[in-house]
């Protein structure tokens, strides 16, 4: 089968803050990205244009609390790109 659409054309990702411990963050097809490797994976996929790696720093991961505390980039990305999380283009 060939799918003539490009299903990413309305596809939007920016503006995340994106963490994980060990391995890929990002996999796109068949690509896997790292940390270490978010430019190229901007350059491939031209999403999270405006988005960060860095540890979110939770208030309280352990007993489920995942606000963010006090000094998370999460907070300062908030205020200096917008709102940040999932959204429905036009909403």
């Amino acid at each position: 089968m060939r799918i003539e659409n490009d299903w990413s054309a309305a596809l939007q990702l920016d503006r995340n803050l994106w963490w994980e411990r060990q391995g890929p963050i990002f996999r796109f097809l068949r690509d896997e990205f790292g940390a270490q490797q978010l430019a190229q994976y901007r350059a491939r996929t031209g999403f999270d244009r405006n988005s960060l790696v860095a540890e979110p720093r939770f208030a309280d991961a352990a007993r489920r609390d995942y606000r963010l505390a006090a000094g998370s980039p999460g907070i300062e990305g908030v205020a200096a790109a917008g709102r940040c999380g999932a959204r429905v283009p036009g909403s």
